[in-house]
């Protein structure tokens, strides 16, 4: 951790810096998720933590089931919101992906959620549109526009 003091030209604003921050949330003796960013920033007069390299780990039934990574973020310590900035891409244990340049965890409805495009795979099918929300794994999408959506080629000779 360290602490640095720049001057703006209206007064000092506070700063400090963590290295390596990790932080963990629990429900009954199981994880429910990790949060790590390669570093961690605090303003003075700002509520959220800015964090740089994201990498969020989901859990279910204390198995990982999904992981998010970010170039940057910022998170609410108290409500434990948190929003993924840039390259956001989370790939599920089973395959799934999403991607966007932007998503939100909502921490007590246990959701991600976007108004911005997004791109989802599963099984060779991909799926685009604008808006959705779902839970980590991604085995529940509700997309609010501009669906479109691409199965991959069948095998036109039906079969060996």
């Amino acid at each position: 951790i360290r602490d640095l003091v720049r001057s703006r030209g209206l007064g000092d604003v506070y700063k400090r810096q963590i290295y390596g921050y990790h932080t963990v949330e629990t429900h009954m003796g199981q994880v429910r998720w990790e949060l790590f960013g390669d570093r961690a920033e605090r303003y003075a007069g700002e509520e959220d933590l800015r964090l740089f390299g994201v990498r969020m780990l989901f859990y279910e039934d204390g198995s990982l089931s999904a992981t998010l990574t970010s170039q940057r973020g910022k998170v609410d310590e108290d409500t434990h919101n948190m929003t993924a900035e840039g390259d956001v891409l989370i790939v599920s244990e089973d395959g799934r992906t999403l991607s966007s340049e932007i998503l939100h965890w909502d921490n007590e409805r246990r959701i991600i959620h976007t108004e911005l495009f997004f791109r989802a795979t599963e099984d060779g099918q991909v799926l685009t549109g604008v808006g959705l929300e779902t839970d980590p794994k991604m085995t529940d999408l509700v997309i609010k526009e501009q669906v479109e959506g691409e199965l991959p080629a069948q095998d036109e000779g039906g079969g060996p």
